[in-house]
């Protein structure tokens, strides 16, 4: 039943309000035999009331649950955090324990990370949704919130609430000297990339089994003059002429010794957009 519950009866909900849209939402996505279940984030009482009471017409009589309760949102590139309102949190969590009878999952409750390409084009790194622990393992003012809820609140709790523990800690490392590895970017891929592959027309990711990452296309032009048209570019693409681009990209390295295991944290203020990686593993996209 639990394979069932996770692969076929979730039926999420993207509407902050109840309407017809989720009527109709719940009526095609959800499976004979499953559990359906909403998804939605902080809001009124009367609005959670609203949702519970359509998520009755689908679950067949089941238990209430929130799958995803949005205590926050990502964040794209460039935008600003909306402001978590931890007290809205802890109200609506209150009134779906005692009035909706609802079980709630809090997405996000430990943040994470999109490490490498996974964050695609338009969200940042970090995977955090204003989590009660922070990405790197902090802890917030909202898990502390969420955990004097429950102390206060919840009698009879089998597994009541840990001492809060400390924040892990932090080493800084200094000022870390990068130098550019070749003369400009398409010398020094030309030491490191794959064997290139001939195609009359540019050819895709897909293509050329590549999933994530970069891709470096070549071409000699036999005129000048025209407009260079790239249509099906999804992500960012990074013009070239004579090995010559209007910025300055290029590969940098630098090293430092680890004197323990603990976090560190990578200031790219001034460096503009690209790609971290630390011993090999791709830490993921910045821009700053």
């Amino acid at each position: 039943m639990l394979s069932k519950f996770m692969c076929h009866g979730i039926c999420m909900n993207p509407q902050r309000e109840p309407d017809q849209s989720y009527d109709r939402a719940q009526s095609c996505g959800h499976v004979d035999g499953s559990l359906a279940t909403i998804d939605f984030g902080p809001m009124n009482d009367a609005d959670l009331d609203g949702h519970f009471s359509m998520l009755s017409k689908h679950n067949g009589g089941g238990p209430n649950v929130c799958s995803e309760f949005w205590v926050d949102w990502f964040l794209a590139w460039g935008g600003k955090p909306k402001g978590l309102n931890i007290g809205t949190v802890i109200d609506n969590l209150n009134h779906m324990y005692y009035v909706n009878n609802a079980s709630v999952n809090i997405y996000m409750i430990h943040g994470g990370t999109n490490f490498g390409f996974m964050n695609g084009a338009s969200v940042i790194t970090s995977y955090d949704y204003g989590a009660a622990i922070a990405e790197n393992g902090n802890i917030t003012n909202l898990y502390v919130a969420i955990s004097s809820w429950i102390k206060n609140n919840i009698t009879g709790w089998p597994q009541p609430p840990l001492a809060i523990p400390a924040n892990p800690p932090v080493t800084n490392y200094g000022q870390v000297i990068l130098k550019r590895l070749g003369t400009n970017l398409l010398s020094t891929l030309s030491q490191i990339q794959e064997p290139c592959t001939q195609s009359q027309d540019p050819l895709t990711f897909v293509q050329v089994d590549h999933g994530l990452g970069y891709v470096l296309y070549t071409m000699t032009l036999k005129a000048g003059g025209k407009t260079l048209v790239a249509p099906n570019i999804r992500d960012y693409g990074y013009v070239f002429i004579n090995e010559q681009a209007a910025f300055q990209p290029g590969v940098f390295v630098g090293t430092f010794s680890a004197s323990a295991f603990t976090d560190t944290f990578f200031n790219s203020t001034g460096w503009g957009k690209g790609q971290l990686f630390v011993n090999g593993f791709n830490v993921g996209r910045y821009w700053a």
